[in-house]
């Protein structure tokens, strides 16, 4: 297996979400969701709201979190330029 999943091999590298009748497991979530907040503040993309951060699978918080820190480093740690890209 390469460094993420194919679609075949999702339940075993990430666990299965799934509890009593396909709903969501929270023994799961709780298991393996994690909140990763950005160097800057986030908003929603529909009403700019501020949000607490993203959550995501521990898998992925490391690789997130790299892509996030480039984006602020790049950006010059300026909040607008990236506001300003996302416009």
């Amino acid at each position: 297996m390469s460094q993420w999943p194919h679609q075949s091999e999702v339940d075993a590298f990430y666990g299965n979400p799934r509890g009593k009748n396909g709903e969501p497991s929270a023994k799961w979530e709780s298991e393996n969701i994690v909140r990763l907040t950005a160097p800057w503040k986030l908003v929603t993309a529909w009403d700019f709201q501020p949000v607490k951060g993203i959550r995501i699978h521990k898998k992925c918080e490391k690789s997130l979190s790299a892509v996030l820190d480039l984006i602020w480093q790049v950006s010059g740690k300026n909040e607008a330029k990236i506001k300003e890209a996302l416009i």
